[in-house]
Protein backbone atom coordinates (compact mmCIF):
# COMPACT_ATOMS: atom_id res chain seq x y z
CA UNK A 1 0.00 0.00 0.00
CA UNK A 2 1.52 3.31 -1.41
CA UNK A 3 0.42 5.01 2.25
CA UNK A 4 3.40 2.52 3.67
CA UNK A 5 5.60 5.24 1.59
CA UNK A 6 4.68 8.06 3.39
CA UNK A 7 5.02 6.31 6.39
CA UNK A 8 8.40 5.35 6.12
CA UNK A 9 9.62 8.83 5.56
CA UNK A 10 7.75 10.62 8.16
CA UNK A 11 7.27 7.88 10.69
CA UNK A 12 11.18 8.63 12.59
CA UNK A 13 10.16 12.38 13.20
CA UNK A 14 6.57 11.70 13.96
CA UNK A 15 7.13 9.03 16.54
CA UNK A 16 10.28 11.04 18.02
CA UNK A 17 8.43 14.64 18.04
CA UNK A 18 4.78 12.73 19.24
CA UNK A 19 5.97 9.89 21.48
CA UNK A 20 6.49 12.87 24.66
CA UNK A 21 2.47 13.82 23.73
CA UNK A 22 1.07 10.71 24.35
CA UNK A 23 0.16 10.93 27.20
CA UNK A 24 -1.03 15.07 27.49
CA UNK A 25 1.00 15.14 30.64
CA UNK A 26 3.88 15.53 28.80
CA UNK A 27 3.35 18.72 27.12
CA UNK A 28 5.85 21.57 27.84
CA UNK A 29 5.26 23.73 30.51
CA UNK A 30 6.79 27.45 30.85
CA UNK A 31 9.75 27.18 32.84
CA UNK A 32 9.05 27.92 36.63
CA UNK A 33 11.40 28.39 39.60
CA UNK A 34 12.52 24.84 40.68
CA UNK A 35 11.53 24.07 44.34
CA UNK A 36 13.72 22.44 46.49
CA UNK A 37 14.61 19.25 45.83
CA UNK A 38 12.26 16.31 47.83
CA UNK A 39 12.89 12.67 47.66
CA UNK A 40 10.44 10.84 45.37
CA UNK A 41 7.27 9.89 46.27
CA UNK A 42 6.79 6.38 46.25
CA UNK A 43 4.11 5.11 43.86
CA UNK A 44 3.12 1.36 43.91
CA UNK A 45 3.71 -0.20 40.84
CA UNK A 46 3.74 -3.70 39.18
CA UNK A 47 5.58 -5.08 36.14
CA UNK A 48 3.98 -6.48 32.86
CA UNK A 49 5.35 -8.22 30.39
CA UNK A 50 3.39 -8.78 27.12
CA UNK A 51 4.13 -10.09 23.97
CA UNK A 52 2.61 -6.79 22.47
CA UNK A 53 5.85 -4.81 23.54
CA UNK A 54 9.48 -5.81 23.42
CA UNK A 55 9.68 -3.48 26.73
CA UNK A 56 7.97 -4.48 30.25
CA UNK A 57 5.42 -2.03 31.29
CA UNK A 58 5.84 -0.13 34.83
CA UNK A 59 2.35 -0.06 35.96
CA UNK A 60 1.47 2.24 38.66
CA UNK A 61 -1.14 1.71 40.79
CA UNK A 62 -2.35 5.45 40.12
CA UNK A 63 -2.95 4.88 36.97
CA UNK A 64 -5.83 1.73 37.05
CA UNK A 65 -9.29 2.32 37.43
CA UNK A 66 -10.13 -0.38 40.01
CA UNK A 67 -13.43 -0.46 39.64
CA UNK A 68 -14.23 -2.91 36.91
CA UNK A 69 -15.90 -2.04 33.73
CA UNK A 70 -17.42 -5.58 33.43
CA UNK A 71 -20.48 -6.78 35.94
CA UNK A 72 -19.09 -10.48 35.27
CA UNK A 73 -15.07 -10.21 35.05
CA UNK A 74 -12.75 -8.29 36.64
CA UNK A 75 -11.66 -5.19 34.13
CA UNK A 76 -9.50 -2.45 34.80
CA UNK A 77 -8.94 0.62 33.08
CA UNK A 78 -5.64 1.75 32.13
CA UNK A 79 -4.87 5.41 31.91
CA UNK A 80 -1.14 5.46 32.03
CA UNK A 81 1.61 5.22 29.44
CA UNK A 82 2.57 2.55 26.83
CA UNK A 83 5.62 1.44 25.67
CA UNK A 84 7.23 3.68 22.95
CA UNK A 85 7.48 0.35 20.49
CA UNK A 86 3.70 0.13 21.18
CA UNK A 87 2.79 3.47 20.50
CA UNK A 88 4.48 3.19 16.88
CA UNK A 89 3.05 -0.25 16.45
CA UNK A 90 -0.49 1.26 17.09
CA UNK A 91 0.15 4.58 14.89
CA UNK A 92 1.47 2.25 11.78
CA UNK A 93 -1.51 0.20 12.25
CA UNK A 94 -4.10 3.13 12.00
CA UNK A 95 -1.80 4.58 9.28
CA UNK A 96 -3.06 1.47 7.28
CA UNK A 97 -6.47 2.07 7.60
CA UNK A 98 -6.48 5.15 5.94
CA UNK A 99 -7.28 5.74 2.11
CA UNK A 100 -4.51 7.45 -0.21
CA UNK A 101 -6.56 10.25 -0.63
CA UNK A 102 -6.97 10.75 2.99
CA UNK A 103 -3.00 10.32 3.89
CA UNK A 104 -2.45 12.85 1.02
CA UNK A 105 -4.95 15.14 2.38
CA UNK A 106 -3.32 15.14 5.68
CA UNK A 107 0.36 15.27 4.93
CA UNK A 108 -0.96 18.75 2.34
CA UNK A 109 -1.75 19.52 6.01
CA UNK A 110 1.45 18.55 7.86
CA UNK A 111 -0.76 16.95 10.28
CA UNK A 112 0.45 13.09 10.17
CA UNK A 113 1.07 13.25 13.41
CA UNK A 114 -0.03 10.38 16.27
CA UNK A 115 -2.95 12.56 17.16
CA UNK A 116 -3.97 13.43 13.80
CA UNK A 117 -3.92 9.57 13.13
CA UNK A 118 -5.35 8.15 16.69
CA UNK A 119 -8.08 9.48 18.46
CA UNK A 120 -8.44 6.94 21.40
CA UNK A 121 -6.69 4.07 22.51
CA UNK A 122 -9.03 2.20 25.76
CA UNK A 123 -6.47 -0.17 27.57
CA UNK A 124 -7.83 -2.80 29.37
CA UNK A 125 -6.53 -4.73 32.65
CA UNK A 126 -7.73 -8.54 32.28
CA UNK A 127 -7.55 -9.87 35.91
CA UNK A 128 -8.37 -13.68 35.99
CA UNK A 129 -8.22 -14.84 39.79
CA UNK A 130 -7.98 -18.53 40.29
CA UNK A 131 -7.15 -21.37 43.18
CA UNK A 132 -4.22 -22.49 41.38
CA UNK A 133 -2.58 -19.76 38.91
CA UNK A 134 -4.58 -16.03 38.85
CA UNK A 135 -3.62 -14.73 35.29
CA UNK A 136 -3.48 -11.11 33.68
CA UNK A 137 -3.99 -9.90 30.28
CA UNK A 138 -3.90 -6.93 28.34
CA UNK A 139 -6.23 -5.02 25.54
CA UNK A 140 -6.28 -2.49 23.86
CA UNK A 141 -9.26 -0.61 21.86
CA UNK A 142 -8.24 1.98 19.06
CA UNK A 143 -10.42 4.43 17.51
CA UNK A 144 -8.86 6.23 14.61
CA UNK A 145 -9.58 9.77 13.43
CA UNK A 146 -11.38 8.64 10.21
CA UNK A 147 -13.53 5.93 12.06
CA UNK A 148 -12.30 2.82 11.98
CA UNK A 149 -11.12 0.34 15.10
CA UNK A 150 -8.82 -2.41 15.91
CA UNK A 151 -8.38 -4.10 18.81
CA UNK A 152 -5.19 -5.68 20.67
CA UNK A 153 -4.90 -8.32 23.35
CA UNK A 154 -2.10 -10.41 24.80
CA UNK A 155 -2.02 -12.32 27.80
CA UNK A 156 0.53 -10.90 30.28
CA UNK A 157 3.28 -12.31 32.41
CA UNK A 158 3.78 -10.80 36.29
CA UNK A 159 5.66 -11.75 39.59
CA UNK A 160 3.26 -14.04 41.80
CA UNK A 161 3.49 -11.37 44.40
CA UNK A 162 2.51 -8.37 42.34
CA UNK A 163 -0.44 -10.06 40.74
CA UNK A 164 -1.85 -11.12 44.32
CA UNK A 165 -1.12 -7.70 45.47
CA UNK A 166 -3.11 -6.35 42.43
CA UNK A 167 -6.05 -8.54 43.32
CA UNK A 168 -5.98 -7.80 47.07
CA UNK A 169 -6.19 -3.93 46.17
CA UNK A 170 -9.10 -5.15 43.80
CA UNK A 171 -10.84 -6.89 46.71
CA UNK A 172 -10.62 -4.74 49.72
CA UNK A 173 -12.31 -2.00 48.23
CA UNK A 174 -16.19 -1.18 48.98
CA UNK A 175 -17.23 -0.91 45.32
CA UNK A 176 -15.42 -3.40 42.76
CA UNK A 177 -17.95 -3.03 39.84
CA UNK A 178 -18.62 -6.84 39.69
CA UNK A 179 -21.96 -8.90 40.06
CA UNK A 180 -22.42 -9.22 44.36
CA UNK A 181 -22.01 -13.23 44.15
CA UNK A 182 -19.37 -13.21 40.98
CA UNK A 183 -17.27 -11.08 43.45
CA UNK A 184 -17.62 -12.79 46.47
CA UNK A 185 -16.71 -16.39 43.75
CA UNK A 186 -13.82 -14.96 42.31
CA UNK A 187 -12.68 -13.07 46.24
CA UNK A 188 -13.10 -16.94 47.34
CA UNK A 189 -10.51 -18.46 44.75
CA UNK A 190 -8.13 -15.68 45.47
CA UNK A 191 -8.29 -16.44 49.02
CA UNK A 192 -7.34 -20.19 48.89
CA UNK A 193 -4.87 -19.15 46.48
CA UNK A 194 -3.12 -16.94 49.01
CA UNK A 195 -3.69 -19.46 51.60
CA UNK A 196 -2.53 -22.10 49.58
CA UNK A 197 0.44 -20.44 48.23
CA UNK A 198 1.97 -18.64 51.22
CA UNK A 199 4.85 -19.44 51.96
CA UNK A 200 6.35 -18.83 48.38
CA UNK A 201 4.46 -15.07 48.11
Amino acid sequence: MQANTITNETMHEIIQALLGKYPASASIQPEQAKPAAQPPKYRPTVKLKTELSRKTMSIAYSDICFVSTSAKAIRLPYIGELPDDLLAQIYTTAVEDFTIRELNSLAKKNRLEFQDVVSNIAVTLHLHPSRRQPLIALSMEVTTTNGHSFSRYAKGEMNQRQLSELLNRFFNRKKTGLRADICAQLEQQHVEYKRRLAPTL
